[in-house]
C-alpha cells in the first residue's frame, strides 16, 4: 500500500530559538494553518529531545520534514544541526528503526 502526502504539499516549517537550550521547530497544515506536530532540539549537541506528531498526521513524512527543515535551518545559520537520538519511544522506532 502507497501512502499519499498530497494533502501536505505546502506544508510549512516554522524554526524557533526561544529556549535556553534547545531548538523548536513546528509543522503547520497548508489547508488549516493549525500546528499539526513539534520536534524539539538541544542546541550543543543537536539530540533530538522530543517529537510530537497529531496522531491523524502520523506517517505522512511529517517528523521527516521537520528533521530536514532543521538541518536547511542549522547549514544555512551556522548552527548546530538536529541528530536522532539512541533513546526512543516505540513511535521514535518506526520513525526510524535503523538505530
Amino acid at each position: 500500500m502507497t501512502r499519499s502526502n498530497a494533502e501536505f504539499e505546502g506544508i510549512t516549517y516554522k524554526h524557533f530559538d526561544k529556549h535556553p537550550t534547545s531548538y523548536e521547530i513546528e509543522a503547520v497544515h497548508p489547508k488549516t494553518g493549525e500546528s499539526i506536530a513539534y520536534m524539539r532540539y538541544h542546541k550543543k549537541t543537536g539530540e533530538i529531545q522530543d517529537v510530537s506528531v497529531d496522531k491523524e498526521h502520523r506517517r505522512k513524512g511529517v517528523a521527516s520534514g521537520m528533521f530536514s527543515h532543521g538541518k536547511a535551518i542549522a547549514a544555512a545559520q551556522g548552527i548546530v544541526e538536529p541528530s536522532r537520538s539512541g533513546v526512543k519511544t516505540d513511535e521514535g522506532k518506526v520513525w526510524n528503526p535503523k538505530s
